[in-house]
């Protein structure tokens, strides 16, 4: 496979997370997940998606079941500001709109195993302020995909509890492009004009995790799940164009490691009678691994882009779910989620606030043809100030007055 990474290093970092979740953390999975504001989801089974967030669900199944599911990502994120106090560096809608596929697939072995195949995504983002944009040295075209091939298997030891694991294969693409806008001045008397590349990359890179879960069925009407994540260091390798003071642009090799954190979530439903059920739910992300970004650079050493200084960030949910009719159940739900960034570490290519989820679903039983899962969750960004200095001198003051999206889900699923 070929890999390039190419970069000028003018003071710009990696990542820009408009994944909707804590840092650049995906949220989107199973669609009565969605429905309920992911509250609870550990200690769920009512899908075959459920096995993303905890491999252990798969014990719940006694049929081979399959859940395809779409979520569509309508982000609203709006920047004011100023570059060096004087420049207008006002931006509306930097984060473009966003595709979420997922399938998944259990196959019951017996009463105690289960193996299972998932393909989707934990880890996402994408911004893009325009090569036009006044501060497109602090932020210009940022985005990262990956991709997910998860086998897995679960085991019940006894009646009502069931562990699962799962070996995640991570497949990731990165691309950042930014360019120097207005004119930099050096300090030596020296100019870098406007429309310079500052940072041009594009690279991809795989590596491997796994997640644990344990499903715990305290009784009848009661049941817990917890899972857990392993952190993995995503390296990007490939060519770089690198500025060096004095020398100007200049080419090497190397490697650029995404840090993904690691995962804890804690999941409680309760039955409260033959209609409704409620939910709650915990989730720590260990973002606090996310201290810098490096360069490794070939025969050159480690050069620092960027000190970011991450802290570890909760989520928070709760929600119900009613069978309204005999083939129809609805959901409400509500969810707090916190940022891991640091106030005075906040970055326009890192435009990340704590935010409120407000959720609302339903699912359609079609009997033998399986059943429709569809949702709408409104996410309410909170508006934080936003002050950087580049390596350079360069200044940008401002806001972000807006960093909430509209998600539309909809998952089919069918057991046989």
């Amino acid at each position: 496979m070929k890999q390039t990474l190419r970069f000028l290093g003018l003071g710009s970092v990696l990542v820009a997370p408009m994944a909707f979740g804590a840092g650049f953390q995906l949220n989107e999975f199973s669609v009565t997940a969605m429905g309920r504001a992911q509250a609870g989801e550990p200690a769920m089974s009512d899908t075959a998606a459920a096995m993303a967030r905890n491999p252990a669900a798969m014990g719940a199944f006694d049929k081979a079941s399959v859940s395809v599911v779409y979520h569509h990502i309508d982000p609203d994120v709006d920047v004011e500001g100023q570059v060096n106090g004087v420049f207008n560096a006002d931006a509306e809608d930097v984060a473009p709109s966003a595709s979420v596929p997922g399938l998944y697939y259990i196959q019951p072995i017996n009463e105690q195993w289960a193996v299972g195949l998932s393909l989707n995504s934990y880890f996402g983002l994408s911004t893009d302020y325009g090569s036009q944009y006044m501060a497109s040295e602090f932020a210009e075209e940022t985005s990262i995909k990956t991709y997910y091939l998860t086998p897995t298997v679960s085991y019940k030891p006894v009646e009502n509890v069931t562990v699962g694991v799962g070996i995640n294969y991570i497949y990731g693409e990165g691309k950042i492009k930014n360019s120097t806008t207005p004119a930099i001045t050096l300090g030596s008397g020296g100019t870098i004009p406007a429309g310079t590349t500052a940072l041009d990359l594009d690279g991809d890179g795989d590596a491997f995790g796994y997640h644990l879960g344990v499903q715990w069925a305290i009784s009848d009407a009661t049941t817990m799940g917890l899972r857990y994540q392993s952190r993995v260091n995503l390296d990007l390798d490939g060519d770089m164009i690198l500025f060096v003071p004095g020398l100007g642009p200049q080419n090497f090799t190397g490697t650029l490691t995404v840090h993904l954190p690691e995962m804890y979530e804690l999941g409680l439903v309760h039955q409260y009678n033959e209609r409704l059920s409620l939910m709650a739910g915990i989730q720590k992300t260990g973002w606090h691994t996310f201290r810098t970004l490096t360069a490794k650079i070939d025969n050159a050493g480690a050069r620092l882009l960027k000190d970011e200084d991450w802290q570890d960030a909760w989520r928070y949910s709760i929600g119900a779910e009613f069978k309204a009719l005999d083939k129809l159940t609805v959901r409400v739900g509500y969810g707090y989620d916190e940022s891991p960034v640091k106030d005075d570490k906040r970055t326009l290519t890192i435009p990340d606030a704590d935010r409120n989820w407000y959720s609302i679903g339903g699912s359609y039983d079609l009997d033998d043809l399986g059943s429709i899962d569809v949702a709408f969750l409104y996410i309410d960004g909170n508006s934080v100030d936003v002050n950087e200095t580049s390596a350079f001198g360069t200044t940008f003051s401002g806001e972000l007055t807006s960093t909430g999206a509209s998600i539309f889900s909809v998952g089919y699923n069918y057991s046989f």
